[in-house]
């Protein structure tokens, strides 16, 4: 079943950038017969990098109206909202200049608005805590106007004080996605926004835990590394914000009919992201976390094959409508043999009790995660997404939270 389901989620990838792609270029190309071509914008994503070298990266695209999202919107507003970001509104060609420091690279945009710079280090940049900023300028686009022609880009540089870092998922593994079902996926994707889609019960409170390290006092780098499209980019970086989760790189997935990205498996970027992580922050071992309803098992199995020393533990969450046990044990009994921990968990509480164990999290702070799981339930209980509401039944009759 889980096979047939990730072929119809390509198949719907494909068909919905059928759709979407081809309107967009017939939009502008309309738009630039009548000279209505919108200002265009750099959108820069979080990059990461070390004291040797960073990763900027982000796309350039037409300025697109856009509201705060409220709890309270309505499904047709988050649905136009989600026909904004699907659209196809970027710029390809356009140049881009980044400024580190005193120094200065450039590079153009690919088929799909993207672009990507690999800067050496710059010890001149202008710091905010464990992110460096660099300026990013957008010069003249041939007949278009910028807004604005600059911005900041930011970069993650893990502090001296990190003794670890954490890759996590997302969908399933920190927000209610059921990435398994296709056609719920779908419906809460393109009907939800932010402030209406729903946190795993205390996994924020588990994450910030986690980034302070067993005494209290480390500052541990998070990266998520998801299989959704760069265009939701904007709506999962306000989810994690708004719920409480540590700030840090958000890596997703691109798209293109142009570039046959959508023709590519739907999660093996995660390993190429993953090892890119990896290469730049040679000194720090990793927690990485995921779920059991799609392919973080064996991808989290590959990584760790491949990167003998630099994963420390593979935390992986249950989802209440598949049971993978048997999978997932022959998994952790094959990286047993290597020193690699792989755990397979009811909730969030079971992960964090065996954090402390391993040495992640000090002791005592289960009932500070227990609280927050509970507030987090009642919360949900009193919004009443039913999607959640079903989930949340399965788990208590199976004996999990």
């Amino acid at each position: 079943m889980g096979r047939i389901t990730h072929v119809l989620g390509e198949m719907l990838n494909v068909a919905s950038h059928l759709v979407f792609e081809p309107l967009g270029l017939v939009a502008r190309w309309t738009k630039t017969r009548l000279g209505l071509l919108r200002p265009v914008r750099i959108m820069p994503f979080l990059g990461y990098g070390d004291h040797r070298r960073w990763r900027v990266i982000g796309r350039v695209q037409e300025v697109r109206p856009v509201c705060t999202p409220d709890s309270l919107d309505p499904a047709w507003s988050n649905l136009r909202a989600s026909w904004h970001r699907f659209r196809s509104s970027h710029v390809p060609g356009a140049r881009v200049i980044a400024r580190p420091g005193a120094g200065e690279a450039e590079t153009r945009t690919d088929e799909n608005g993207y672009f990507t710079f690999e800067l050496e280090a710059d010890a001149g940049a202008p710091a905010d805590g464990p992110w460096r900023i660099v300026r990013l300028a957008l010069p003249a686009v041939e007949g278009r106007t910028s807004d604005p022609a600059e911005t900041a880009a930011r970069v993650l540089v893990p502090s001296a004080r990190a003794s670890f870092g954490v890759v996590s998922d997302i969908d399933d593994t920190v927000m209610y996605s059921h990435a398994t079902d296709l056609w719920r996926l779908i419906r809460l994707t393109l009907t939800n926004n932010s402030r209406t889609r729903v946190p795993l019960p205390g996994a924020s409170a588990f994450y910030r835990l986690l980034r302070r390290g067993a005494d209290g006092d480390r500052e541990n780098p998070f990266y998520y590394v998801s299989s959704a499209a760069w265009n939701l980019f904007d709506l999962v970086e306000d989810f994690l914000a708004f719920n409480g989760f540590p700030e840090g790189p958000l890596l997703m997935r691109e798209f293109g009919i142009l570039s046959g990205r959508v023709l590519r498996s739907n999660h093996e970027h995660k390993v190429e992201k993953v090892e890119r992580i990896f290469s730049t922050t040679e000194a720090l071992p990793f927690l990485l976390i995921g779920d059991a309803g799609q392919h973080d098992p064996e991808l989290y199995h590959r990584i760790a094959l491949a990167n003998p020393g630099r994963v420390a533990a593979i935390y992986i969450r249950k989802v209440a409508w598949l049971d993978r046990s048997d999978e997932i044990s022959r998994l952790a009994e094959d990286l047993a043999e290597r020193g690699v921990p792989m755990h397979l968990f009811d909730d969030t509480l079971g992960m964090a009790r065996q954090a402390i164990a391993d040495g992640f999290l000090p002791p005592g702070v289960l009932t500070e995660i227990e609280w927050a799981r509970t507030n987090d339930e009642q919360a949900v209980r009193n919004s009443r997404p039913r999607h959640v509401q079903e989930v949340l039944g399965r788990q208590r009759r199976s004996g999990g939270r």
